[in-house]
């Protein structure tokens, strides 16, 4: 392995940081130098935290892949952490989400700027236009940088890797209109809404966060179709069990190690899997439960929300869902036709993802 997972990171953060460095073109003239830095000063916060766990799982594609040197993968999962920034402060403006990662969402952060600078007309419509706009740039960002991966490789590999890449931004974006769409529906009383929010969860999240980094990594690296369909597999379970995790934080994480406010989906509104189970098994207390959602939790209402998602069973389904995946994905992982670097790389990640707890 002539890279560590450590040390791919940390290449992974300068490119990330030569990325947006590279936008002093954008100023042309003496004032330009101000918005520029202000504009871009959310997006630097944003990109100095993090744990390139998608940029990661394009390393051990590629390296499943091929054993070239790992400048493709390093620049490609620099693309994806960039897309992830712009997914994420998009998705902060669409929840109203007032922290991310333990700072101030990009929003809120415009929002302060115009308050504290004293401008005229409303703070928070400033806030979410600005954190809107500068979610575009990231966007374009991530594709200049995609592109800069794929001329390293073949043209064959570096086409078939881009249209990947393209096709993730466009799945997420359906993702996030269906949990858009799900937060308007009617409280669902039936199975349906476990398939409904397993739905969401693939194309929001779970496939971008997992699946598609490993597969574009492998088509980077120039793996065959056999590879890329083990992938596919390996990587849709792992994601969904990535995902699943994250909601289990969600309302039992410390806000202080995730970045974000306990019971936070909740408050969103947001159907997950999690939510449904609770529901389902909630008996009595499902009004109170429904009463909650979509309003901001008290610290009591957590604690009650913890208790009745122990001990109705919910949580623990959860997990039993959340391992069965793995335990899946641990089992396909034996049977990958890949480079022994590759297979070291994603079995460590693999057991990161199972042990985290932010």
């Amino acid at each position: 392995m002539d890279l560590t997972l450590p040390e791919f990171r940390v290449l992974v953060e300068e490119r990330l940081a030569q990325s947006i460095d590279s936008l002093t073109w954008l100023v042309q003239e003496e004032f330009d130098q101000v918005p520029h830095e202000e504009f871009l000063a959310p997006a630097r916060l944003l990109l100095n935290s993090g744990k390139r766990t998608r940029a990661a799982f394009v390393l051990a594609g590629y390296q499943l892949a091929t054993t070239s040197a790992c400048d493709p993968a390093a620049t490609a999962g620099s693309a994806i952490e960039l897309y992830q920034a712009s997914a994420l402060v998009h998705d902060d403006v669409i929840d109203d989400s007032p922290t991310r990662r333990g700072n101030p969402a990009a929003h809120v952060a415009f929002t302060n700027l115009h308050t504290e600078s004293r401008w005229l007309y409303s703070p928070a419509d400033f806030g979410r236009a600005s954190a809107i706009v500068l979610g575009d740039l990231l966007l374009s960002e991530a594709s200049k940088e995609f592109q800069a991966a794929a001329a390293m490789v073949t043209p064959r590999e570096g086409t078939t890797a881009f249209r990947q890449f393209q096709a993730m931004c466009t799945e997420v974006a359906f993702g996030q209109y269906l949990d858009i769409r799900a937060e308007q529906q009617p409280l669902d009383r039936s199975q349906d809404a476990i398939a409904s929010a397993l739905s969401v969860l693939r194309h929001k999240s779970a496939n971008y966060s997992v699946q598609l980094p490993l597969v574009i990594g492998a088509q980077l690296g120039g793996g065959s179709d056999e590879l890329i369909s083990q992938l596919r597999k390996l990587g849709g379970l792992l994601g969904e069990a990535f995902q699943m995790r994250d909601d289990d934080l969600g309302i039992f994480g410390e806000p202080s190690q995730t970045g974000k406010p306990s019971g936070g989906d909740i408050t969103e509104g947001k159907r997950t899997i999690l939510l449904a189970l609770i529901r389902e098994k909630a008996g009595a207390r499902r009004d109170w439960l429904d009463s909650r959602l979509g309003t901001v939790l008290s610290d009591a209402d957590i604690s009650q929300l913890r208790t009745l998602a122990i001990s109705c069973g919910a949580r623990s389904e959860h997990e039993d869902m959340i391992l069965a995946r793995e335990d899946e994905a641990r089992l396909l992982l034996q049977t990958l036709d890949g480079n022994d670097d590759g297979i070291q790389t994603l079995a460590n990640l693999m057991h990161e993802l199972a042990g985290r707890i932010a």
